[in-house]
C-alpha cells in the first residue's frame, strides 16, 4: 500500500461513518480531493480493500449508499510496506527540522492521527528507527510572525488585497505597498508570497519573513486572467522570476561535475558530458541574480557561457571581489 492510498483509506473511513452522507463512488471520489477528483474506479478498489483486507462491514442501500453496517467498527490495523514505514519515519524527522514552521501543528496533528491507525508494534518500530538513523539539518532559521502568516492565508483564501510594510534586503529599504496575494510556497527553507504589487503593476515574490506589518483590506481582487502559480514559477531559478526566459549555459570542470550531475536544478535543465570529464548544463530561466550567486558558489570549478549578460555579471563580481581582497575594504 502506498501512502497516497493510505491517506485515501483513512479519509474514506471518516466519510463512511457520516450518517448525513449518501456515498456513491462518484461522491466519495469528489469528496477526497476537490481540486483533482479521484477516479471513481479507484474508490471501488479502495472499498474492496477495506472489506476484504481490513474486514470493514461495508454495505450499500439506496438511501445512504456505501456505509458501515456497524458504526462502532474500528479500523485498527493497516498493512504498510517497509518503504511506506520509511517515508513516515523521514516525515517525522523532517518535522523536527522545520520546528519553527507556521504549519508545524497541522503537520504533527496529521502524522499523529495516522500513527493512531497503525498497529502499535509498527508505531514503536517507527519511533526507534527515527531516533537511530535519520538526521536532517535546516538552514538558518527564519523569524516568522505567525500572525502575518495567518492573515496572508486568509487574504489568499478569501481573495482580499492587503497593505504590507516590506523590507527589501538588496536595497536595505522599507516601503509600504498594496498587494493582491495569489498564493504562498515554501522554497529553500523560506516561505514566499506570490502577489500582484499595485506599486510595480506586476506579480512579484515577497519573502514572508521580511513583511514587517500586514493589514488585510476589505477590498476583493480578481486574479489576472490566465495566471497560474505553477506556470509563473516554471521559469524561476530558486525563487527569482524575471520578465523573459532565456537560455543559461554553465560549464563545470571535471572536479566539480560530480557535485552537479545527478541533481535536478531546474525542470528545463539538460546535462551534457564533455570530453575529459567536464559537464555542460543548460536551462531556460527568467531571473539571473540567483543564477549568478549559484555559479559563483562553485568558484573556479564553473564558467558561465550564456547569456552574455550573465557572463558579464559574474566577471564584474569576480573583479570587485579581487579588489576587495587586495584593499581589504568593501566597495560601495
Amino acid at each position: 500500500m502506498t501512502l497516497h492510498q493510505l491517506k485515501r483509506i483513512l479519509q474514506l473511513d471518516g466519510l463512511l461513518r457520516d450518517p448525513q452522507r449518501r456515498n456513491t463512488h462518484e461522491s466519495l471520489a469528489a469528496a477526497l480531493d476537490r481540486d483533482n477528483a479521484v477516479d471513481p474506479r479507484i474508490i471501488r478498489k479502495d472499498l474492496g480493500f477495506l472489506k476484504k483486507d481490513c474486514g470493514a462491514p461495508i454495505i450499500y442501500n439506496s438511501r445512504r449508499g456505501h456505509h458501515y453496517s456497524d458504526p462502532d467498527w474500528q479500523l485498527n490495523q493497516i498493512l504498510i510496506t517497509e518503504g511506506d514505514l520509511l517515508a513516515l519515519v523521514v516525515t517525522d524527522r523532517l518535522l523536527e527540522t522545520y520546528a519553527d514552521s507556521p504549519y508545524i501543528r497541522q503537520l504533527r496533528s496529521g502524522l499523529r492521527r495516522l500513527s493512531e491507525r497503525l498497529d502499535s508494534k509498527v508505531a514503536i518500530e517507527a519511533r526507534e528507527l527515527r531516533n537511530d538513523y535519520f538526521l536532517f539539518q535546516s538552514k538558518a532559521d527564519l523569524n516568522l510572525d505567525l500572525a502575518v502568516v495567518s492573515q496572508l492565508e486568509r487574504a489568499c483564501r478569501d481573495g482580499y488585497s492587503a497593505e504590507i510594510t516590506y523590507h527589501t534586503a538588496n536595497r536595505d529599504a522599507v516601503s509600504d505597498r498594496v498587494v493582491d496575494p495569489y498564493g504562498m510556497l515554501v522554497q529553500y527553507n523560506a516561505l514566499q508570497l506570490l502577489a500582484f504589487c499595485h506599486q510595480r503593476q506586476k506579480v512579484i515574490t515577497f519573502r514572508v519573513d521580511r513583511i514587517l506589518q500586514l493589514q488585510v483590506l476589505e477590498q476583493p481582487f480578481q486574479v489576472q486572467p490566465g495566471f497560474s502559480l505553477r506556470k509563473y514559477m516554471a521559469t524561476a531559478f530558486r525563487w527569482e522570476v524575471g520578465d523573459t526566459a532565456r537560455r543559461v549555459v554553465v560549464e563545470f570542470d571535471r572536479a566539480t561535475a560530480p557535485f552537479v550531475r545527478g541533481r535536478q536544478w531546474h525542470s528545463t535543465q539538460d546535462l551534457t558530458d564533455l570530453p575529459g570529464g567536464g559537464l555542460l548544463l543548460s536551462m531556460e530561466v527568467s531571473g539571473l541574480r540567483d543564477v549568478t550567486q549559484w555559479v559563483l558558489s562553485y568558484g573556479k570549478g564553473a564558467i558561465a557561457r550564456e547569456p552574455p549578460e550573465l557572463v558579464r555579471a559574474i566577471a564584474r563580481e569576480v573583479e570587485i571581489m579581487q579588489r576587495q581582497y587586495e584593499t581589504e575594504t568593501f566597495e560601495r
